[in-house]
């Protein structure tokens, strides 16, 4: 298994859940897309209606 990512340091132990369990990598990754993330505070370039079609998928993930 491989992961691209952009994160800065990951816990063992949730780089051994996500080992365990890699359906959550989705869910994990798309994390930083959550409307009360810090990623939105940096990301200018993505505004508008786009910017909540990403942060409504994200939602998903984790509310349904």
């Amino acid at each position: 298994m491989g992961i691209t990512s952009q994160l800065k340091e990951v816990s063992l132990e949730t780089l051994e859940l996500l080992k365990k369990k890699t359906t959550l990598c989705g869910a994990f990754m798309t994390a930083q897309y959550l409307p009360e993330s810090a990623f939105w505070k940096k990301a200018k370039y993505l505004a508008g209606e786009r910017a909540e079609q990403i942060k409504q998928n994200a939602m998903l993930l984790y509310f349904v």
